[in-house]
């Protein structure tokens, strides 16, 4: 890892009560029901009070939102335009590859790439998020038609 890149691998300390409500919160999300979404919720909300400054609660905070608009309550016209969004593709990819999904993660993060033609390989690379599916073959030609 050079210099230049090890703001990446950066470690803070954590309060131990905001990271277990971060966990116990990550745990409902992924059951993917409108009513677990709303206590997940409730539990990044606690975290944050907990520690304000706790980045990765907030990006789940945001997921948690988006993620039950489009795929669980959003229209049909709705979910179709965001699932066109680059943006919504990598999000939607880092969520189900977090959640376990390899093929969901993957055909995503495909979409994202066709639509926007370049991303940016290191983040790619380094996205804690993709862990998962890092050592897919998928993956890797994924990787290879970054220019």
């Amino acid at each position: 890892m050079t210099l230049k890149h090890s703001h990446l691998h950066e470690q803070r300390q954590v309060d131990p009560r905001a990271y277990d409500f971060f966990l116990r919160g990550k745990y409902y999300f992924a059951k993917c029901a409108a009513e677990n979404s709303v206590y997940a919720r409730q539990l990044f909300t606690q975290a944050l009070r907990v520690d304000p400054t706790y980045g990765r609660v907030w990006a789940w905070l945001a997921y948690s939102y988006g993620f039950e608009y489009m795929f669980l309550d959003g229209t049909d016209t709705n979910r179709d335009e965001a699932l066109r969004d680059p943006i919504v593709l990598y999000d939607a990819a880092c969520f189900y590859a977090m959640l376990g999904k390899s093929r969901k993660a993957l055909d995503s993060l495909e979409k994202c790439v066709l639509k926007v033609g370049s991303i940016n390989r290191e983040w790619l690379e380094n996205d804690s998020d993709l862990d998962s599916i890092r050592d897919h073959p998928r993956f890797a030609n994924i990787i290879a038609a970054i220019n």
